[in-house]
């Protein structure tokens, strides 16, 4: 079946409600809801609050205006030297923008200072201003007020300072606010001079003592020329450097040569008297060259070819091969001995030899020292000489650049106290005419709502979110184990108005006839397949419209062809008998008493087939004869006979009739009237209810208004366009075909047919929820 457009997203059939832990103390809020059900609300405190905003206005205006009057400096600061490029169009780099930073803090602090405001308080024309009459008599009292009223800042990305001084006497600010700029303008140029004076004293001692330096200076060269001849004194130091060089290199190639041969001497030295022979590869190779060797070699050559041929011929054990190898074996022993002979004889002559050139490396030196040691003195004299003169040189060209870079920044201070650009500070804007600041209609206005509508909203917000009433599916599906079966409009929603009783008979198309349809489609789509067929329906507490539901609910049920039986158990206050015009002569009561029989106390209406048994007699009824074996086989017949069972019960949490019948009947549903009865009150009885063996159906929220804007508001319009038709016409006949009229068959058209009741019957998938038909 298509969903009914009624029902809204959070009131769907056998939705789940939190666990039993979750917090449901306070209830989640939709701010648009909320905004557009308060709506007339926020507009009657923003009326107000703008009311209020203009009276305080005009209070203000009236008692404690405050006037503005403001003036700029414009910040150039002062050239860094003389020759420095000019800002194009008012332009400064970024990097003097950076130097300029600290420079306009000063200002604004220098602007402020007791110095300025004394200076300021003493000018004319603030003599002249009824500020003046006031406060001459008290000037610390006159500048912490001037002070106090007085705001100057850097205007950001900009080298201007803004100066802002408020007050209520509009007459006074502006002369006021000259007299501060034109203060602190001349204690800035005072400053400036001074500065440059003594900045200029600095550098003409400066310059006067480099002067006399240099001069002192240029009298010890004068004399130091008289005593050397200068280029006699630089040749000669030239010449005494290059044979100085010339004898260390002599020496220093002497020294290594006699290093060479020391450690030569020493390995000779050490080889010979160890016994071990320490001869080069050169000297090796003469000694094997020597003739008597080389007849020894030539000798064993020639043996060894004749020992090959015997080898070759007898064999090597024959007696003349064994004897050439011995007789070789001797001449080699020979030749070792004699070549180690020949080694020692050259090893003993290079001993000598070595020790010779170590003596003679040794008299070169120390022949040499005394000519070294001549040459390095009159050198360092001469150096010494040649390094005083560089000294003094060095110091009157040093007194030379101090004198002229003395000259050259005064000329730089000359040039820079000339240039126009080296201002400094300087006016930008004159002390405009002063405007008024507070109260400003915007800002008392402004201030005023906001603050109102503000505290209206913490209110409302605050308020929906401790209110505990159930206003909406969204709340019930915060209680513990619950589900919505559905939601029942009030019965003003519904067209054709009237009470709610039976309202489903009388205007089976309308608005809260249809919501009844989704309560009984919830139910049985609840039980479907189980068998169970007695409900109960029940309510927390008085005036929820159980008995309304009841009797609505059964004839929604008997429309869809169910036979039902509808009993009345709410002995205290019975109500159906009225509803369903059902006078009998006994009841509920009688039948449990044993005084009547259930066939004799059953009311059978007519239109529509329903079923009523009423309480009867109940004035003295006790809620213990619910619990009797009577009523138990009572509604087993019952369940016998009937499609649907529907019990009336008293209010649960004042009675207990409900948590007894709870044990009784297959399924409870709860009604809740919508804006009144509260989560924790649901919340107890279903825990109280649940503690029999019935199916705990869910909640029928009852009675529903709508909000301004809410979701039930555009869906009960919808419905109402909706059956209404193009033709604005109730008759649903009409309506669905009029667009059709030339198809239809004069036959069908000429049919009597109560469209009305035609319209009841749902889709044929509520023909097959497992109860009988």
């Amino acid at each position: 079946m298509t969903a009914n457009p009624l029902t809204p997203p959070s009131s769907v059939v056998a939705v789940q409600a939190p666990a039993a832990g979750a917090n449901t103390r306070f209830t989640p809020l939709d701010p648009i809801r909320v905004l557009q059900q308060y709506a007339w609300f926020l507009a009657g405190v923003l009326i107000v609050s703008l009311f209020l905003g203009g009276v305080l206005y005009v209070f203000f205006k009236t008692t404690s205006p405050q006037y503005t009057s403001e003036a700029q400096l414009l910040v150039s600061g002062t050239l860094n030297s003389a020759y420095e490029e000019p800002s194009v169009g008012g332009s400064l780099k970024q990097q003097r923008l950076d130097v300029l930073s600290a420079f306009i803090k000063n200002q604004v602090i220098m602007i402020k200072s007791d110095e300025v405001i004394d200076a300021a308080m003493k000018k004319a024309i603030v003599q002249d201003t009824s500020w003046d009459d006031k406060y001459k008599s008290n000037p610390q009292v006159a500048r912490e007020q001037i002070k106090s009223q007085l705001s100057v800042a850097q205007i950001v990305g900009s080298t201007l300072i803004q100066l802002k001084l408020t007050g209520s006497n509009a007459g006074d600010l502006q002369p006021m606010l000259n007299a501060i700029v034109e203060a602190h303008l001349d204690q800035y140029e005072t400053a400036k001079r001074l500065n440059s004076s003594d900045v200029r004293k600095v550098f003409v001692e400066e310059q006067k003592k480099a002067e006399d330096e240099f001069l002192q200076i240029q009298q010890q060269l004068k004399l130091f020329r008289e005593e050397h001849d200068l280029a006699t004194l630089e040749s000669a130091n030239n010449e005494a450097n290059l044979t100085y060089n010339q004898l260390a290199q002599q020496a220093s190639t002497i020294a290594v040569k006699l290093q060479t041969s020391r450690e030569i001497y020493r390995s000779l030295k050490s080889a010979h008297e160890e016994g071990r022979i320490a001869i080069g590869p050169d000297e090796l190779a003469k000694v094997e060259a020597d003739p008597a060797i080389a007849n020894r070699d030539e000798r064993i050559r020639g043996l060894r070819e004749t020992l090959d041929v015997y080898r070759h011929r007898f064999g090597p054990e024959h007696r003349a091969v064994l004897e050439l190898e011995r007789t070789i074996e001797a001449i080699l022993v020979e030749r070792k001995s004699e070549v180690d002979n020949l080694l020692r004889e050259r090893q003993a002559v290079a001993l000598d030899q070595a020790q010779k050139a170590v003596a003679a490396f040794e008299g070169q030196l120390a022949g040499m020292e005394p000519a070294l040691q001549e040459a390095r003195a009159k050198l360092r004299d001469l150096t010494e000489k040649m390094a005083e003169y560089h000294l003094i040189a060095d110091k009157a060209k040093s007194a030379s650049n101090r004198r002229a870079k003395a000259q050259k920044l005064l000329d730089d201070i000359q040039v820079k106290n000339s240039r126009p650009d080296n201002r400094g500070v300087e006016p930008s804007l004159a002390a405009t005419s002063p405007r008024l600041t507070f109260p400003t209609i915007s800002g008392i206005v402004v201030t005023v709502v906001i603050l109102c509508e503000g505290l209206a909203l913490v209110f409302i917000f605050v308020k929906e979110l401790l209110d505990q009433r159930i206003k909406s599916p969204t709340d019930i599906m915060l209680i513990p184990h619950t589900k919505v079966l559905g939601v029942i409009p009030d019965s003003e929603y519904d067209e054709l108005g009237g009470s709610m009783e039976n309202i489903v008979q009388n205007d089976p198309t309308g608005l809260v006839a249809e919501s009844f349809r989704q309560v009984r489609t919830g139910i049985l789509s609840a039980v479907q397949g189980s068998g169970q067929r007695v409900f109960m329906i029940a309510g927390p507490q008085p005036d929820s419209g159980v008995s309304s539901i009841v009797n609505n609910l059964a004839l929604s049920l008997a429309h869809d062809n169910r036979k039902v039986l509808v009993i009345d158990a709410n002995f205290r206050r019975p109500a159906l008998h009225k509803m369903f015009g059902a006078m009998g002569s006994a009841g509920l009561a009688e039948v449990l008493r044993g005084t009547s029989s259930l066939d004799n106390a059953i009311v059978h209406m007519v239109d529509p087939t329903v079923d009523v048994l009423t309480a009867g007699s109940s004035a003295s009824a006790a809620p213990e004869l619910f619990e009797s074996r009577t009523f138990t086989q009572m509604l087993d017949e019952c369940r016998q006979r009937y499609d649907v069972i529907l019990i009336d019960t008293p209010p649960a949490l004042i009675t207990s009739e409900a948590q007894i019948l709870s044990k009784q009947v297959d399924g409870i549903a709860i009604v809740v009237r919508a804006a009144r009865d509260q989560r924790g009150m649901v919340a107890r009885m279903v825990r109280q209810l649940d503690s029999g063996n019935a199916v705990m159906l869910g909640v029928i929220l009852n009675a529903v208004r709508t909000t301004a804007g809410g979701y039930f508001s555009k869906n009960f319009k919808m419905f109402r366009k909706y059956r209404r038709g193009a033709n604005g016409s109730l008759d649903m006949e009409q309506d669905f075909h009029t667009e059709e009229v030339d198809r239809v068959v004069p036959e069908k058209k000429d049919k009597k047919s109560d469209s009305r009741f035609d319209s009841l019957r749902d889709d044929e998938d509520d023909d097959n929820l497992g109860l009988p038909k």
